[in-house]
């Protein structure tokens, strides 16, 4: 019975923190784009990391054909010598720089491959991050014009007085009112009364 009280205990905290953090989403909504950020940050970060390595390896094979090269030479001149022994050793070193070649492409395909996954899962969630921080900027608005009426200014649309009209406003307002007012009142007719 006291696991059952337990864990009903924990369900409702996690409950109340959650109806917390209903409460504030903006705080959520910009903790999440904070969070978004960094790891974009990071993706970004291991794209020019694999974009390095890419590199470096394109480098390798360049040294390692030219040594590939060299190694054709080296058993031209030992065959024209004479020297088997000596082209032995020669073709030896072709075949591991060869096998060296291969590792570098296979490896460089991975790499290619692996960066074309993150630069799309990049372009993917920076369109989302744009997306959570235009939601957070209207959320951030949105609780501003809140804390203005809370804090004793007026709602637009709540009926309240607006400081940011000026009494000339108002006066010209009323004027046009009435005129309105008396040309109805006019064009009414005889049966009605004329104010």
């Amino acid at each position: 019975m006291a696991l059952i009280t337990r864990i009903s205990r924990l369900f409702q905290a996690d409950f109340h923190a959650v109806l917390d953090h209903l409460e504030e989403p903006h705080l959520l909504l910009r903790h999440a784009v904070r969070e978004m950020q960094e790891q974009l940050l990071a993706c970004q970060r291991h794209i020019d990391s694999l974009q390095r390595g890419i590199e470096q390896l394109q480098q390798r094979e360049i040294q390692a054909k030219a040594l590939a090269a060299r190694c054709d030479e080296e058993i031209a001149l030992s065959f024209a010598g004479g020297g088997d022994d000596l082209a032995r050793g020669v073709i030896r070193k072709k075949l591991q720089t060869e096998q060296n070649m291969q590792a570098i492409d296979r490896r460089r395909d991975t790499l290619r491959r692996e960066l074309q996954t993150q630069q799309a899962w990049y372009r993917e969630n920076s369109a989302r991050l744009d997306s959570m921080r235009q939601k957070a900027e209207l959320l951030e608005e949105e609780q501003r014009v809140e804390s203005v009426i809370g804090a004793g200014g007026s709602d637009p649309y709540s009926g309240g007085t607006d400081h940011g009209i000026d009494d000339n406003a108002v006066e010209l307002a009323l004027l046009r009112e009435k005129q309105r007012y008396r040309e109805n009142a006019a064009g009414a007719g005889p049966g009605r009364e004329k104010s």
